[in-house]
């Protein structure tokens, strides 16, 4: 399990980044981060795909096997992805128990020799269209519709804005 995308694609990953990916053979690994939070959570869930606890940013990810796809980027569709993690200890399914609205999501990879430096991302997506069974919890990895969203958010009338009438 781990991330899977295209590396490379993020203009802005390192040199070693881009080389690791693309290597045979490589003494480097490229570690994928997950965060999932939620205003009925005590605390966010953080989970790195792989066997250590690995420690990014003063916050410490659990070694916890998952899979994720990077977030489509189709013109005129909003970006979705995918995830799975193993329910091996259920944490995260009493987690969704817990809550009354979606997990929001932080995604961002890094080297293991460097795991303060984000390579790709973050991203900020939101889990949906959650299931979940013995092995699995899986769902969906979206951004919220800001489409339908007014704009502008205010309206503009005699008491928001005097000076207009």
């Amino acid at each position: 399990m781990g991330c899977r995308y295209a590396i490379g694609d993020n203009l802005m990953t390192s040199t070693t980044y881009d080389q690791t990916a693309f290597a045979h053979f490589t003494n480097e690994a490229v570690m994928c981060f997950l965060e999932l939070d939620n205003a009925d959570l005590a605390s966010p869930i953080r989970v790195v795909n792989g066997k250590l606890d690995i420690v990014s940013n003063g916050n410490t990810y659990q070694g916890f096997p998952f899979f994720a796809t990077k977030p489509s980027n189709i013109q005129g569709e909003l970006p979705q992805a995918s995830l799975t993690i193993c329910n091996v200890d259920r944490q995260i399914v009493e987690a969704i128990r817990s809550i009354s609205s979606p997990l929001s999501v932080t995604m961002f990879t890094t080297l293991l020799s460097t795991p303060n430096v984000i390579e790709d991302g973050p991203y900020s997506l939101i889990l949906r269209d959650v299931g979940y069974n013995y092995f699995n919890v899986t769902g969906r990895l979206t951004i919220d519709d800001f489409r339908n969203e007014p704009f502008p958010a205010d309206i503009f009338d005699p008491v928001v804005a005097p000076g207009l009438f």
